[in-house]
């Protein structure tokens, strides 16, 4: 992708320095985000508006309505963010020195859109539970219930353009997309605190799309409004069109599964290989390389975090809920309940 030429770099010195805080909002003056960025007290150093981005930056969107810049021991973040109704359009830069975590909130339930420009992580949960592993030049749609949730960052540069964007637009809008739609029909009615669709290779035409997306700079805002749509829908129909003629790789269709019958007592690695045409070694090693860790676990973990969330809300024991995660008795639950804690502890 083209991109635009370095900016003098920005010192420190002129920023705004923030007191210490856990929570910081990409836009703590019109808090219209749908998310806030979340920072231990000893991580951020300062945080504050910015009119002239970072030398490092390599995109600058020049109808941004806010940029911001944070930095952290082993991390600098630049946001800037646009929000045009229906859509809510953000692009954030990251340089890290070292691996590290970036969690954030999410204030409500919300639908986006996700544009992996360059870099990738690993995307999971507050409690730990994997989501996805984000891989460069991808982009893919995904929602999310309130809560928090953690980016883990590799050491490296991090370009990512992430669009909030109204599902009644896309129904009024955008007819057909049958995949999308199933995405928008457990965004409405599933109790799932998230869902992810397939991430996708990002073409040349994606690339022009989103180049045309956040590179015009003229004072016309009919204009600008008409881009964003234009555009944005060209991507979804472009999307949609790639989920029905490519079919999912087996470590998303196994995670799919395991999300949806994770509770079912039968469920082994002897049946899922049975289930997915698949050998048992084949299975665990794909599933592995994607989510870091192995089918057995991962539906321990989902079967684990479940129980204790049934435990806190209605002070079960774990007698009273073992059968009800998919477990045959209770020794089972307390030796994963044991192995959990101790992995949390590492």
């Amino acid at each position: 992708m083209n991109a635009w030429p370095d900016i003098p770099g920005l010192c420190v010195s002129q920023l705004t320095i923030a007191p210490v805080i856990t929570k910081h909002p990409l836009n703590p003056n019109a808090m219209t985000t749908p998310y806030d960025l979340i920072f231990e007290p000893q991580e951020l150093v300062s945080a504050g508006p910015v009119e002239r981005l970072p030398g490092w930056c390599r995109f600058v969107i020049a109808f941004a309505k806010q940029r911001h810049y944070y930095r952290l021991q082993d991390m600098e973040i630049v946001s800037q963010h646009m929000p045009y109704a229906p859509f809510d359009i953000n692009l954030t830069e990251l340089k890290v020195s070292k691996s590290t975590p970036v969690r954030f909130n999410i204030r409500k339930r919300a639908l986006f859109l996700f544009f992996i420009v360059q870099g990738g992580y690993f995307l999971s949960t507050g409690n730990d539970i994997p989501m996805t592993r984000i891989n460069s030049n991808t982009f893919f749609m995904l929602y999310y219930d309130p809560g928090r949730y953690v980016a883990h960052m590799d050491k490296g540069h991090h370009s990512i353009v992430l669009v909030k964007t109204d599902p009644e637009w896309i129904d009024r809008s955008c007819t057909g997309l049958h995949h999308i739609r199933q995405l928008l029909e457990g965004f409405r009615e599933s109790n799932r605190p998230y869902d992810i669709l397939y991430p996708s290779r990002m073409d040349r035409k994606v690339h022009r799309w989103l180049y045309k997306l956040y590179h015009y700079s003229g004072d016309n805002f009919g204009v600008l409004e008409g881009n964003i749509r234009k555009y944005i829908s060209h991507i979804l129909g472009h999307y949609d069109a790639i989920l029905k003629n490519n079919p999912y790789d087996l470590a998303y269709r196994v995670k799919s599964y395991l999300d949806d019958h994770y509770r079912d007592r039968e469920l082994n690695m002897t049946m899922l290989a049975s289930h997915f045409c698949a050998t048992k070694r084949t299975l665990r090693n794909n599933f592995k390389q994607e989510y870091t860790m192995t089918p057995h676990q991962y539906y321990s973990r989902l079967r684990v975090t479940h129980g204790l969330a049934l435990m806190q809300q209605y002070h079960y024991t774990t007698r009273q809920v073992y059968d009800k995660i998919g477990y045959g008795d209770e020794s089972s639950l307390r030796y994963a309940l044991k192995q959990f804690r101790k992995n949390k502890a590492q």
